[in-house]
C-alpha cells in the first residue's frame, strides 16, 4: 500500500530479513500469539520433504495447534 500511495519501496532483502519474514508469516497464518511464537523451536517443525508440519505449543488457552505448509507446483 505504501508503494502505491506514496511511491515508497519497502522490500526487505532475504539475506538480512528472511527469519523475520518467516516468523511473520507463521504468526499470521498460524494465528499465533506472541508467547506462542517465542516458545517455538525447531523441534516444533517437522520436515516431510515437500510438506512442513508446524506444531504450535499450547499457551494460555492450553490448546496446541498444528498446521501444514505444502509445496505447490504449477503445471504449464
Amino acid at each position: 500500500m505504501l508503494n502505491v500511495e506514496n511511491n515508497q519501496d519497502i522490500k526487505a532483502p532475504d539475506d538480512k530479513y528472511l527469519m523475520f519474514k518467516v516468523v511473520a508469516v507463521m504468526g499470521i497464518l498460524g494465528a499465533c500469539r506472541r508467547e506462542e511464537l517465542c516458545q517455538m523451536s525447531l523441534n516444533n517443525i517437522e520436515d516431510l520433504g515437500n510438506t512442513l508440519v508446524v506444531n504450535i505449543p499450547d499457551s494460555k488457552t492450553r490448546v496446541s495447534k498444528t498446521f501444514t505448509v505444502i509445496t505447490m507446483r504449477l503445471i504449464s
